[in-house]
């Protein structure tokens, strides 16, 4: 398993009459792809999460400082 993707090449490497004779892919090189997908979602839902608890934080100031207003004019 820890040789798979110098295999993999090397078997991409052989030639017969400057064409390629066989194909292969590891699934080590597929998983690391998906991995990065997997990495790349999970940073940009941290990222929206994190506006909108920003949004609601600001939100929640807002309507304090609105209620206070309104009962110190009272």
């Amino acid at each position: 398993m820890e040789n798979s993707k110098s295999c993999a090449k090397q078997i991409n490497q052989i030639k017969t009459n400057h064409k390629r004779v066989f194909t292969a892919n590891a699934v080590s090189s597929m998983i690391s792809r998906i991995e990065t997908y997997i990495s790349l979602i999970t940073n940009i839902l941290a990222g929206v999460s994190g506006i909108s608890l920003l949004v609601s934080a600001l939100m929640i100031i807002v309507t304090m400082y609105m209620s206070v207003a309104d009962r110190t004019k009272e």
